[in-house]
């Protein structure tokens, strides 16, 4: 097994596998977004699925964009105190 196999394989594993599978899209929607009411925190989404015909739910990653101006932020406001 070469590396790339290995990748994929792990993020199949990790991303596929041990996640509870919808087969609908509105089904892993409703529970998303009770997912969201339960956290308040609305950072959890459907998403279909690279490696089964199913959907998933989880958390949205923050863009490099958002990482880099929350970085520049948290910089700012240690600086102002």
């Amino acid at each position: 097994m070469n590396r790339e196999d290995v990748t994929n394989h792990y993020l199949e594993v990790r991303g596929c596998k041990i996640k509870r599978t919808y087969l609908k899209k509105p089904d892993a929607k409703a529970a998303a977004k009770r997912m969201n009411l339960k956290t308040n925190n609305g950072r959890i989404r459907a998403y279909s699925c690279n490696y089964c015909d199913g959907y998933h739910i989880g958390h949205i990653r923050p863009s490099y964009a958002d990482r880099v101006e929350s970085k520049r932020i948290e910089k700012v406001l240690k600086h102002a105190v």
